[in-house]
């Protein structure tokens, strides 16, 4: 169930809930609170996951079941075998099941999707709320900056190395001193 809370970047209740019928080269959720169906394929990124649902006994109509009761998960029992494993694992006591999904979405932000990536893998409606999810880090800012240096080689900048950049139609950005005009056109 863990795998389903992170990998796919599902809700608790969604993955609780996810039956069989919705399973084969994807996993197709349909979100409670939202109602949106979303696709996640398994293959190819996903190997080690699509594996695991394929050797998981087929013994209830959802997939993920609690294995005392060989039932579906109530949203109480979900949350108390999750407590246990967070525990065995000697995470703090602070992590809840729920932040499984946010460390996907976080990690799948870091890893440069776009908010329209994001929302399709949520199913988020609003772009708004995917920014909840990509923080801003030192990686993300080198990351822009050389997403721009490409840009403006694309365009036909002259790096040249020096203290100033040639650009097109003549215009040099000198990049010596943060006092003088940094834009001078030819």
């Amino acid at each position: 169930m863990g795998a389903a809370l992170y990998e796919l970047c599902q809700r608790a209740g969604d993955a609780r809930t996810l039956p069989w019928s919705r399973y084969g080269q994807e996993v197709q959720v349909k979100q409670g609170k939202t109602s949106t169906l979303v696709w996640a394929p398994l293959l190819p990124d996903l190997p080690e996951l699509k594996v695991m649902l394929d050797d998981t006994p087929r013994i209830a109509t959802v997939i993920v079941i609690d294995e005392k009761t060989k039932r579906p998960y109530t949203i109480y029992n979900l949350s108390k075998a999750f407590n246990e494993i967070r525990d065995a694992a000697g995470l703090p006591a602070e992590y809840q099941a729920r932040d499984m999904r946010r460390a996907g979405m976080d990690e799948t932000g870091d890893a440069d999707a776009t908010d329209d990536e994001l929302r399709s893998l949520s199913g988020h409606k609003d772009r708004n709320v995917v920014h909840v999810y990509v923080k801003p880090n030192r990686r993300k800012a080198a990351n822009a900056l050389a997403k721009r240096r490409a840009h403006l080689a694309n365009r036909g900048c002259d790096f040249g190395g020096g203290d100033r950049i040639s650009a097109p139609g003549g215009a040099e950005i000198h990049l010596d001193s943060p006092r003088k005009s940094l834009i001078h056109s030819a």
